[in-house]
C-alpha cells in the first residue's frame, strides 16, 4: 500500500529505510536497466517486493527467501518512474524508494 505521505517523503537517492534493526538497502545503477538490483546489507530470510508506477498501478509483486540482493532490472519494460517497497517479513523492516526506467 502507497499513498502520499510515504511516496512524498522519500529522499533523492530513493532510500527510505524504516528500520527496527541496522539492515539498509541500496539500489544501483539508478536509473535502472537489466542489470539493476536492490542490494540489502543482510540477508532478508523471509521477504517481499512491490513495484508500483507513478499512477499506482502494481507492475510486480512478488515473494522471496534468503537473498541479499533482488535483481530487478529486467522486472520492467515500460520507461517510467516506479516507486518500490521491500518488507523484511521476520524483522518486520520496510524500505521503500523510487527509481527510473528509460
Amino acid at each position: 500500500y502507497f499513498d502520499n505521505a510515504t511516496v512524498c517523503a522519500l529522499t533523492y537517492t530513493g532510500i527510505k529505510n524504516i528500520s527496527k534493526n541496522n539492515t539498509t538497502a541500496s539500489i544501483y545503477p539508478n536509473p535502472i536497466d537489466q542489470t539493476s538490483k536492490i542490494v540489502f546489507s543482510n540477508t532478508i530470510t523471509s521477504g517481499s517486493l512491490v513495484i508500483v508506477n507513478d499512477i499506482g498501478q502494481t507492475v510486480i509483486n512478488t515473494a522471496f527467501q534468503n537473498k541479499d540482493e533482488v535483481l530487478m532490472g529486467d522486472m520492467i519494460n515500460m520507461p517510467g518512474i516506479y516507486f518500490y517497497r521491500v518488507t523484511d517479513a521476520q524483522s518486520s523492516t520496510v524500505f521503500t524508494g523510487k527509481f527510473i526506467y528509460r
